[in-house]
């Protein structure tokens, strides 16, 4: 939801709107782009590991076991 909410609904109201504004279309194609990090993790995630296991967190490292 924080990827639509913050990436394709400003994406949408920048190509409807008559707003020109460089530094905000900069803003917003640089959000679009680092989120994009975000679901290729999550797509890893859903491929990679196997169902029944979880998934576990240690500061900045994340592992999963069974």
């Amino acid at each position: 939801m924080p990827f639509i909410v913050l990436t394709v609904i400003p994406v949408l109201f920048l190509m409807i709107s008559t707003i020109n504004n460089p530094l905000l279309s900069k803003i917003v194609i640089m959000n679009m782009v680092l989120s994009s990090l975000d679901v290729l993790s999550f797509y890893g995630i859903l491929t990679k590991i196997p169902a029944n296991a979880k998934i576990r967190n240690k500061e900045t490292r994340s592992y999963w076991k069974f």
